[in-house]
């Protein structure tokens, strides 16, 4: 069983061999080959460097502040660590009269995917290969409204969301279909739904709204017999069925304990999980052997289900100042317990 069906039995529950392991900074040791989209090479910002896979290594080289534009028009301020950064005002959609000059990006892909091409020849002939979707729905309209004002718009302007909704939704599409032939394997994208205590809206409203636009974009990689996996933070607990209603495969989780090991598992075998040690409660503070002790219990309660679990760690350590020897104890664990699923 190569890595490739690993991980594919691992997300469907098919009776993998083993947990599958993915750690996105060493394709070499691992069973998942990541790639990502970066910014069509014809396209020039107004302000600041291209928000890209480039930008962001020089950014990592030099650790100064620095000014990104994306190819939606938002405007990103990294203070000169290794993390992404967050979107700054003036919004892209100041009103929704704005909507009708929104452009999303060009539907070209030179230069967008040469990343993943390259490293999927270089690693992933026997291994799984996964894209990359931009920001999804949630966090693109929040980028391009404000934070404040999408929450109010989900309840005062539904309809606006949802005529955005579709313009995103036909970029997310084109996407899916650009990494489909490249011969993926599945797809991850980002969405964080929720603080540690809950989420952010209700499981009402996101039927209303997100439902149908999560479905449409399930349905276009299910098509194309490809995978999705969800990244999501905060206690999610309350949108998991939602998630699976629209069709989501798997759920990457940073902080798996904010939602609860026990809590998720009652969604074992309808969904799988793709989990870190949990990076706000275990591996800032506790020894190695608790890292792997906490590794140990999300295989016995996340994987028992014929599989459900894969394991990942989290690529910045630096940014939240890991203790190094943490983080590779969870590597160590996957590989050491990742057999006991069986």
């Amino acid at each position: 069983m190569d890595s490739r069906e690993l991980v594919i039995r691992a997300i469907k529950c098919k009776k993998p061999d083993r947990v599958p392991y993915f750690q996105p900074t060493q394709p070499y040791d691992s069973d998942i080959v990541a790639g990502v989209i970066d910014p069509y090479w014809r396209w020039k910002p107004k302000r600041g460097r291209k928000r890209s896979i480039v930008s962001y290594i020089f950014n990592w080289i030099q650790k100064n502040e620095i000014w990104y534009e994306d190819e939606f028009g938002s405007f990103w301020y990294n203070p000169g660590n290794e993390t992404v950064g967050q979107v700054v005002a003036p919004r892209v959609l100041k009103t929704w009269d704005d909507l009708k000059d929104l452009k999303t990006p060009t539907k070209k892909t030179t230069g967008r995917f040469w990343l993943g091409k390259f490293l999927f020849r270089l690693f992933g002939k026997h291994k799984f290969r996964l894209g990359f979707l931009d920001n999804f729905y949630f966090e693109r309209m929040h980028f391009l409204r404000g934070f404040h004002e999408i929450l109010i718009d989900i309840k005062r302007y539904p309809e606006k969301l949802l005529e955005l909704g579709d313009m995103l939704g036909d970029w997310y599409c084109w996407i899916v279909d650009q990494w489909a032939k490249i011969g993926c394997d599945g797809i991850i994208t980002t969405d964080d739904w929720g603080t540690s205590t809950g989420t952010f809206i209700s499981p009402r409203d996101f039927k209303k709204v997100f439902m149908p636009l999560y479905s449409r974009v399930a349905e276009r990689l299910h098509e194309n017999d490809m995978l999705f996996i969800l990244h999501s933070c905060g206690n999610i607990y309350s949108l998991i069925p939602s998630f699976i209603e629209s069709g989501i495969d798997c759920l990457q989780l940073d902080s798996p304990r904010m939602t609860g090991l026990n809590r998720l598992a009652e969604f074992g075998g309808k969904i799988a999980y793709m989990c870190v040690a949990d990076i706000q409660r275990v591996i800032p503070y506790k020894t190695p052997d608790e890292v792997e002790a906490e590794v140990l219990q999300m295989i016995k309660k996340l994987g028992k289900f014929n599989g459900g679990l894969v394991g990942t760690t989290y690529a910045d350590i630096n940014a939240l100042h890991f203790p190094p020897e943490n983080m590779a104890a969870v590597t160590k664990a996957y590989k050491r317990f990742g057999t006991l699923i069986n």
